[in-house]
């Protein structure tokens, strides 16, 4: 429900048990397990009901992290999909009690190590990722089961550079299953791709004076929320159909602090929740583009942003070593 007026927002339970900075976090659907990946190469499973580890392994060795992480359907099954800075994705079973099955396929280089996290995405046949690469201002999409290349996309037209990948997400189109690429780059620009015609982007629209840093497309493909350097959150509108209107900027809202780390919009299309290097993480209304809340607890900032799918549940990781589970406004919050 709504917080009360002038009440102090205080998280609904905080885990922890990291022993570094906390760079990631995803929930699982049922509502039951959170998985989140820190600086050191390690990710927890959480059960949620009891409040402590059921698992916990280190898929990526400590000099380098696990930079982001999702819990994906595969098949019907759960997995947990990992990012290093290492150059490595793998993907990993993920039992209903949070146990953790053996690599179970998915290992790719991506040719990566900068602070660009991937996006990855349960399709019918499997389990599809947009990675940055080695060559910069290039993104691929890959099929992580089969380890095989379905597109590539550059960004740079004639003389035109848009810097490096900053931000990637995977959507599924307005209207359909087609899946769409968006891509914030290091101009401040975010640029649209349909995978089916993947030479060229549909779009490019200039966000901020910096680097876009965080980017979401909501569930329905009709809209976004992109987060700069600056003290700037970008709401974006998507419209299949007509060039000149797939990417709009619908309004331009600002905070008192540079630097939006991270974005996630809740399913239901009411809310969207930002976090950033303030350490504070922000909650807003997704139709009007107004702040809600804000949510004070973390010591360092914020870098990553999660809600369950399907529901309320908001988590907040951060490199103060903890992760905070929130329930600020319900599902049927404001509009």
């Amino acid at each position: 429900m709504p917080p009360s007026a002038g009440a102090p927002l205080q998280p609904d339970t905080v885990l922890r048990g990291h022993g570094s900075p906390v760079q990631c976090a995803s929930l699982h659907p049922s509502g039951r397990l959170l998985a989140s990946g820190d600086a050191a190469g390690v990710v927890k499973v959480w059960d949620l009901h009891h409040r402590r580890p059921a698992a916990s392994f280190q898929p990526h060795p400590t000099p380098f992290g696990v930079l982001s992480l999702a819990v994906v359907d595969r098949h019907g099954l759960a997995s947990i999909v990992t990012q290093g800075r290492d150059g490595k994705v793998e993907m990993w079973a993920l039992g209903p009690d949070g146990s953790v099955g053996e690599g179970s396929g998915g290992g790719v280089e991506t040719g990566a190590y900068g602070m660009c996290g991937v996006a990855v995405m349960g399709v019918d046949n499997g389990v599809v990722m947009a990675t940055p690469c080695g060559e910069p201002g290039r993104v691929e999409v890959v099929d992580l089961e089969a380890g095989k290349q379905v597109a590539s996309l550059r960004s740079a037209q004639g003389d035109e550079k848009w810097g490096m990948v900053m931000a990637v997400d995977l959507y599924r189109k307005s209207g359909g299953d087609d899946l769409g690429v968006a891509v914030g780059y290091e101009d401040g620009s975010v640029g649209l791709w349909d995978l089916r015609f993947p030479s060229d982007p549909l779009v490019r629209l200039k966000l901020f004076d910096e680097p876009t840093l965080s980017l979401t497309i909501d569930v329905e493909g009709k809209g976004g929320v992109a987060g700069g350097a600056t003290k700037q959150v970008a709401m974006l509108s998507l419209k299949d159909g007509e060039p000149t209107k797939a990417l709009r900027l619908r309004k331009l809202v600002g905070v008192k602090e540079e630097g939006i780390n991270c974005v996630a919009i809740r399913t239901d299309r009411r809310v969207f929740a930002t976090g950033g290097w303030d350490g504070k993480a922000r909650v807003w209304n997704y139709k009007r583009g107004v702040p809600l809340a804000v949510l004070k607890y973390h010591t360092k900032e914020v870098a990553g942003v999660a809600y369950l799918p399907g529901g309320s549940l908001l988590a907040t990781a951060s490199r103060d070593t903890t992760v905070a589970l929130w329930s600020v406004f319900a599902e049927t919050g404001p509009n």
